[in-house]
């Protein structure tokens, strides 16, 4: 099982969910929530250039902008948000909140509920153990 963290993103600097600054060490799998792209400016290219040498990364997309394919040459994975993406093809994953978010036809599904485990791809899971799941992504670090 892959283990994971989930960061947030904001004007080149990374917070835990409580907005408390952290850095980022040894880790296989960041998960982002970058505030500068939800606003609709892709400020931070330089830092997924940087990132994805190190460390698989995906980042939420809760607006979708022209420059989104830009972090494809990154090779940043992007995760859908249920009623927001139009182009499914770019997206590797959904990020699953109530079970109408499990839309068959990704690859993963990243589950913040331990009630939406199954799944009809890879489960990715955030704050919780699954013994199916392909990755934790622990948020309370």
């Amino acid at each position: 099982m892959i283990e994971g963290i989930y960061v947030i993103l904001k004007d080149k600097q990374f917070y835990n969910y409580k907005m408390q600054r952290i850095a980022i060490d040894n880790v296989k799998l960041l998960h982002i929530l970058d505030l500068d792209l939800n606003k609709g400016a892709l400020k931070n290219k330089d830092v997924y250039d940087n990132l994805t040498y190190k460390m698989h990364v995906q980042v939420e997309i809760h607006k979708e902008i022209p420059e989104l394919l830009d972090l494809l040459d990154f090779n940043v994975r992007l995760i859908a948000v249920n009623g927001i993406f139009k182009n499914k093809d770019i997206y590797k994953g959904i990020l699953v909140k109530e079970s109408k978010d499990v839309i068959p036809g990704f690859k993963d599904y990243i589950v913040e509920n331990s009630d939406l485990t199954k799944v009809p791809g890879r489960l990715f899971t955030i704050n919780f153990y699954h013994k199916d799941a392909f990755a934790i992504i622990k948020k309370d670090f």
